[in-house]
């Protein structure tokens, strides 16, 4: 599997999108949730490098069109809820719980 980069374009653009397709942005000092409603969310984490979307929203679809099917896993208890993207080489579970 090929690693994945992010750059701050990249970041940006993901982010229009999302806000195009009716997601409210809401910032944090890590990371920036994206909200469409209950049950509806992805995650842009800028300190670890992580994009995290809930399975089945149009924001899981958004992701997977740029950076095609997700690369790692989150937490147990989190892993049938969301994909999750790395782009820091990390691919395991352990640690990578949102927050």
């Amino acid at each position: 599997m090929k690693p994945l980069s992010l750059d701050p374009q990249q970041a940006e653009a993901i982010a229009t999108r999302l806000r195009d397709a009716g997601y409210t942005a809401n910032p944090r000092q890590e990371y920036t949730s994206f909200s469409k409603g209950r049950g509806d969310k992805t995650y842009l984490h800028y300190s670890r490098n992580v994009i995290r979307a809930t399975v089945g929203t149009q924001g899981e679809e958004i992701i997977r069109a740029i950076f095609g099917s997700p690369n790692g896993k989150a937490s147990d208890s989190q892993n049938d809820q969301y994909s999750t993207w790395f782009f820091n080489g990390y691919a395991d579970k352990a640690g990578s719980k949102v927050y």
